[in-house]
């Protein structure tokens, strides 16, 4: 570069930092920061503290929202909150849970139930309800169990989880032993567990358990699982396409799933 006067007539160029800070990138880089912070300090959820703070980032600064998009900050978050959360168990005997965790937001101690047999872990906050409905599922279980069981109640219009059973097993025998074990929970609570109408989906293992443990009980299947049963076996006899384009096979599936709507005696009829 040229100058003029008594300057010399050549500058080199530097090479330092030659333009202003990307407001942008330091503004995610403080977000983060609070993200991590959260994630080792509060008990919810990372999905959550992520949306929270970037909808405070995005709503705060000209930032596109997709320069923090969560599958790119996940695992820092969760790696930042396992480095304060105990070693995961490797075996169901590893498990212990702390008295903080033991108790209800108003501090009152739930029922824990431990049986070795079928390592079978029981959160119990009621145990008496006139209508109960019954679920397990798979999807959200830990590893080193089977299936998580769940017993609700609804309570005004607002159905409710009274109940959590983690499963290391789904057969007769593991069901039979719950029940029997929570019947005698209920006992030495002064109360007594049982039902006048119990929903389930259709477990082989779980309808004979309910049969055997609440003989005065009136036994329902859930109709939601009802026709989800039905559909399974549409796909598995291969006759999804011929369900989509034969409007006689579609119109008789559908009929099979209605039949839970007619009165038992005409059940027959409507076959």
């Amino acid at each position: 570069m040229e100058t003029g006067g008594d300057l010399p007539n050549q500058v080199a160029r530097g090479r330092g930092h030659e333009h202003l800070p990307n407001l942008d990138e330091s503004s995610i880089r403080t977000s983060l920061t609070r993200m991590r912070d959260r994630a080792t300090a509060e008990n919810i959820s990372i999905p959550q503290i992520y949306e929270e703070e970037a909808n405070t980032l995005v709503s705060s600064q000209s930032t596109s929202a997709t320069l923090l998009v969560f599958r790119n900050v996940a695992s820092t978050l969760y790696r930042a909150r396992r480095r304060v959360l105990p070693p995961l168990p490797q075996t169901r005997e590893d498990i212990v849970i702390p008295p903080s965790l033991q108790v209800s937001l108003q501090g009152d101690l739930f029922d824990l139930l431990y049986l070795p047999s079928n390592a079978t872990i029981v959160f119990d906050t009621l145990c008496e309800h006139s209508n109960i409905y019954m679920d397990g599922t798979f999807d959200t279980c830990p590893h080193l169990f089977q299936q998580l069981f769940t017993i609700h109640a609804f309570f005004g219009e607002r159905q409710v989880p009274l109940l959590y059973v983690l499963m290391s097993s789904k057969d007769r025998e593991t069901y039979v032993s719950l029940f029997r074990n929570l019947k005698d929970l209920a006992i030495r609570r002064g109360r007594r567990f049982s039902s006048e109408q119990i929903l389930s989906d259709f477990e082989s293992g779980l309808i004979p358990a309910i049969h055997d443990e609440f003989p005065q009980s009136l036994h329902r299947g859930c109709y939601f699982h009802f026709t989800q049963a039905i559909w399974r076996k549409v796909q598995q006899m291969d006759l999804t396409t011929v369900y989509t384009n034969n409007e006689s096979i579609k119109g008789c599936i559908r009929q099979l799933m209605a039949l839970r709507f007619l009165s038992i005696p005409r059940i027959r009829e409507g076959l």
